[in-house]
């Protein structure tokens, strides 16, 4: 009886997870490919770079090379070191020296990467803040493409693509290939009208419409969302069509793949610490299907009900399948079919375990334990 029970049960989760895929896929196909770029018009905008910054001594000259080479040249960069504990501002110093005005670093009054985000954005003279991580790289015409969309849409927030780098192992292999996934369900969720998911690794926001929607008031104690809250806020006061994903090469940010299984599950405790908060219910519900699916799964795992679990993992693969397809062009996915089957040892037990370790509080991030 309990076995019947969670076979019904793996069905129906499976079915409603595939109509979940196709749905997004719907949205892949609405995303607007046309080229935004502006380089020095006269009614383009000032921007004003944010870049949090904590113990990136290793990354952040990176990070600022690829950031002050913009062919866009009407911004300014304002990094906020978050009580680095390694050599960062080492680094940074001859950034200042070469650029003068151009880049101003500031000591974080508080803690935590909002409070220096807020930190860094009302010390701006841009009408646009654009954020990225400090370890990150972003494209010469990734300010460009954000202030030609702007100019040309008015936007009030556009969220643009994140890639990772560092395939010479499978589990790096993994983490590209559902990162990825993750960005297009991002995308294909505004182009339905329904955010639910963005990355303040790529983010570009009117400076006034972040302070008219207290962008971080009611969530300033998570150490996530500064990115999804926002775009979220935005979206409710200002309504659909300001907010955008902008699918284009140009606007690509890159950064590194974790290198530990301790650090990519970290991250990924830290990412899904935030998921009790949203208002919206619907993407509360759309991570819940998630993990109901893993979690039959995995339960079938547990039983020795190895047939199940066979047709369990064709129909989810399948269903997977026929969303990647749609982006894994544009994401430059390799062997992505291959990967896509063989990780799914590895995401079943991930998605089950990140869900059952919210339940704790605390993780460690940055050198800095969060509660």
């Amino acid at each position: 009886m309990v076995t019947l029970a969670l076979n019904s049960l793996s069905l129906l989760v499976l079915v409603v997870y595939a109509g979940l895929l196709f749905w997004y896929r719907t949205g892949i196909k609405r995303l607007k490919t046309n080229l935004f770029l502006v380089q020095n018009a006269e009614n383009a905008p000032k921007i004003t770079v944010v870049i949090a910054m904590r113990n990136e001594a290793q990354n952040i000259a990176q990070c600022l090379n690829s950031v002050l080479m913009q062919t866009y040249k009407n911004y300014e960069v304002v990094l906020v070191n978050d009580h680095s504990t390694d050599n960062s501002l080492g680094v940074v110093q001859p950034f200042v020296a070469q650029f003068g005005g151009k880049i101003t670093v500031l000591e974080a009054e508080k803690t935590g990467k909002k409070a220096a985000l807020l930190q860094g954005i009302r010390h701006a003279t841009g009408s646009l803040i654009a954020v990225t991580d400090a370890d990150c790289v972003v494209q010469p015409e990734w300010l460009g493409t954000f202030a030609g969309a702007y100019v040309q849409q008015n936007y009030k927030l556009m969220s643009a693509p994140v890639r990772l780098t560092g395939d010479e192992n499978f589990f790096k292999k993994v983490q590209i290939l559902e990162f990825a996934g993750l960005n297009a369900i991002g995308a294909a969720c505004i182009a339905l009208e329904q955010p639910n998911m963005c990355n303040g690794a790529n983010l570009c926001y009117e400076r006034r419409a972040f302070f008219e929607v207290n962008a971080f008031e009611e969530n300033q104690h998570l150490a996530s969302g500064d990115d999804e809250f926002l775009m979220h806020k935005i979206h409710e006061r200002y309504g659909s069509q300001s907010v955008a994903f902008l699918q284009q090469a140009q606007a690509t940010v890159y950064t590194a793949t974790q290198a530990s299984l301790s650090q990519f599950f970290s991250q990924r405790k830290r990412w899904a610490s935030k998921s009790g908060s949203y208002k919206n219910k619907w993407i509360t519900a759309q991570m819940a299907l998630v993990f109901l699916v893993n979690l039959c799964i995995l339960m079938n795992i547990l039983c020795l009900n190895f047939e199940v679990v066979l047709w369990q993992c064709a129909l989810k693969y399948v269903a997977e399948w026929y969303f990647y397809v749609s982006f894994a062009g544009f994401y430059d996915l390799k062997n992505w079919r291959t990967n896509l089957l063989l990780g799914q040892a590895l995401q079943i037990p991930y998605v089950v375990l990140v869900a059952a370790s919210t339940l704790k509080k605390g993780y460690n991030w940055k050198g800095r334990t969060q509660w």
